[in-house]
């Protein structure tokens, strides 16, 4: 039986459009043979010759391009013409028509296609004698399973192809060095980065055994680096993984550079067996450089600290002491490692331990600067004052990472300040118990002179005399209630105050009815404004007005006025005195206030003053929570101003 005429393979997975396909193509008198799917298609070119194939590109499982390259991968049907049916869609084959077609256009595109397959040379499917295709079942199955294993392995291959070149691409972009070792330490691949950190092309590389001595391979602290203790060689040899070894590698042109390395082994089927090494590189040439440096400093900072008669110390929070000079092992006798971390609260007094180390947890919670005075026991047991002070170290980020300090032996200046304090102390109170006791004769002398003078019945001569008596007592008791006031000022915590509802204006008026008899030759100017009731002292503002009043005058021309004003302002009163005298010096200025000071050293010759009237002002006004300022220039002359609020509260 003669094997049937070629006829027309029609592939798509619709039945609809198949019938359609048929009814087109009746016309032209040839076998139509139907296929359901791409793998049916397969099945039946394995067992007839068609003349040409018509298919679908959209198909589920095997589409048509997926279908066309098996058909084409046949030897002999691999010149059989295919006619692609799309939808519109771009497929890449030889010929394509897009649905929906008329069908005399349809007819006319096969007529070409067969037209051309009477051309291409035949290789009819294998038959029996008698002409009958061969339809051996597990033949077809075992061909299209071998179609299918070559293709996917195809596919495979390009995958891996593809994988490989994106591997290479992100193997060349990575900023880290790159090589692959093989079991015998011998370079495989490297990337650009390793290119550029060790100085030498892929093509100096590959090949290279991770021994050979041209490396020139150092450890971290600068010692040669022996083969056998090199990462990759290490990873080969134990299988496991080395991390963060560094290394220095010498460039070809001799340039030094530092790597951080990393070793991973590669293993075989046998997950044991290590078949390579994959190695990262690391640029950590800056950061090396800057520890060198860091160590340079720190050996300097050393060097100078064991220079200095003073005890210095470096701390890191919480663990305490981590450093001290060779002072204070010779001051204590005790060996430096007894006195690291806390070790150093041993030698301070048992009564200032605590205050110490909470002064110290202070500063360490606040990152603050750090100032504490304690008795430190010496080598003999006996105890020394010292000062320590310390400062935090901040690093780029601002964190403290430590602190530094010193320890300063102070215990003679110390005993120096409380000696000088004890004599000061005592000579205020003598000052004081002195002034007291001779108040009380002075107040009966005075009291004697003025019964005299009331009395009448001197004669001129003896009349000036008890005058002259009189004044130079009230003299000597003004200074009395100034060193009096002093003593309280100093020594008693404060001027103390009567306050009471006066008329300000009314208090000065009565010191001036007074300055103005005591000085009937000089002109006292008088303003007042607003209201002046208030809660002060009357009579400690009055001692205010009258020292003012009266450096004024002292400190004047004769013939020039002095000007007083009395302001009654919303909260306050304003009391200002001026002058027309020279200026105050601007070194004088500074210590105007301080006590055993004068304006000057010209004025006052007669000794009349002990130099603490403006110190006593100052105090008096600072009681009434008020101001005080002066203003002293050559073309505005001399103004003390007094600023106290209406109320003490």
């Amino acid at each position: 039986m003669n094997a049937p005429h070629p006829g027309i393979l029609l592939v798509d997975d619709n039945p609809e459009q198949l019938a359609a396909l048929e009814a087109s193509l009746a016309p032209l008198g040839q076998r139509l043979v139907r296929a359901l799917s791409g793998q049916e298609a397969l099945k039946k070119i394995l067992v007839e010759d068609f003349a040409c194939i018509l298919l679908a590109a959209r198909m589920p499982g095997l589409d048509g391009r997926e279908t066309a390259l098996f058909i084409q991968a046949l030897e002999r049907t691999r010149h059989v013409p295919l006619l692609f049916l799309t939808e519109g869609e771009e497929v890449g084959a030889v010929d394509c028509v897009a649905r929906p077609v008329e069908p005399h256009l349809l007819r006319a595109r096969v007529r070409d296609l067969l037209e051309s397959s009477r051309k291409m040379p035949t290789v009819r499917s294998p038959s029996r004698p008698g002409g009958e295709p061969v339809r051996d079942e597990r033949h077809l199955e075992r061909e299209w399973e071998l179609l299918r294993c070559g293709r996917e392995l195809e596919v495979s291959i390009a995958n891996l192809c593809e994988r490989e070149e994106h591997f290479r691409a992100v193997i060349s972009a990575l900023l880290e060095g790159i090589i692959l070792h093989d079991d015998q330490g011998r370079v495989l691949l490297a990337n650009q980065s390793a290119e550029r950190l060790l100085g030498l092309s892929s093509l100096e590389m590959v090949g290279r055994a991770a021994q050979d001595p041209r490396w020139g391979s150092l450890h971290g602290d600068g010692r040669p680096c022996p083969a056998e203790e090199l990462p990759a060689l290490v990873a080969l040899r134990t299988g496991r993984a080395v991390t963060g070894a560094e290394l220095g590698v010498h460039q070809p042109n001799g340039r030094l550079v530092w790597l951080c390395v990393n070793a991973q082994p590669i293993f075989g089927p046998d997950g044991v067996t290590p078949t390579g090494v994959v190695v990262s590189l690391l640029d950590i040439t800056e950061r090396k450089q800057v520890e060198a440096r860091l160590e340079a400093s720190e050996r300097q900072f050393r060097t100078l600290a064991e220079a200095l008669p003073e005890t210095v110390w470096m701390a890191e929070p919480p663990h305490g002491l981590i450093y001290v000079n060779g002072a204070l092992p010779g001051l204590t006798g005790l060996a430096v490692d007894a006195l690291l971390g806390m070790g150093f609260l041993s030698i301070i007094h048992p009564d200032h331990r605590a205050r110490s180390l909470e002064t110290w947890s202070r500063a360490m919670k606040e990152e603050a600067p750090l100032q504490v005075e304690h008795l430190v026991r010496g080598r003999d047991g006996s105890y020394r004052w010292h000062l320590v002070r310390g400062v935090p170290v901040r690093d780029d980020a601002g964190r403290v990472v430590k602190w530094v300090g010193l320890s300063a032996d102070v215990h003679e200046s110390r005993q120096a300040q409380q000696e000088l304090q004890r004599r000061a102390d005592f000579e205020q109170h003598l000052v004081g118990m002195v002034s007291h006791d001779l108040r009380n004769p002075l107040n009966a002398i005075l009291l004697t002179t003025r019964s005299l003078l009331r009395r009448g019945g001197l004669d001129e001569g003896q009349t000036r005399g008890v005058e002259r008596i009189q004044g130079s007592v009230e003299r000597a008791i003004r200074m009395i209630r100034d060193l009096l006031d002093f003593t309280q000022a100093r020594l008693g915590g404060g001027i103390l105050l009567e306050r009471q509802r006066v008329d300000m204006h009314e208090v000065v008026r009565g010191v001036l009815d007074e300055v103005e008899v005591a000085h009937p030759g000089r002109e006292v100017r008088w303003v007042r404004e607003g209201c002046g009731q208030g809660e002060w002292d009357a009579d400690r503002i009055a001692q205010v007005m009258q020292n003012l009043v009266t450096n004024a005058l002292k400190y004047s021309p004769e013939g020039t006025p002095v000007r007083v004003e009395s302001r009654g302002v919303e909260e306050a009163l304003v009391l200002s005195v001026h002058n027309e005298g020279q200026p105050i010096a601007p070194g004088q200025m500074e210590r105007l206030f301080q006590p055993f000071q004068r304006a000057t050293t010209e004025v006052d010759k007669a000794g009349r003053s002990v130099g603490l009237g403006l110190y006593i002002v100052k105090h008096l006004v600072d009681a009434h929570g008020g101001t005080l300022d002066v203003r002293s220039t050559c073309e505005e002359g001399t103004t003390f101003t007094v600023r106290v609020p209406r109320t003490g509260g």
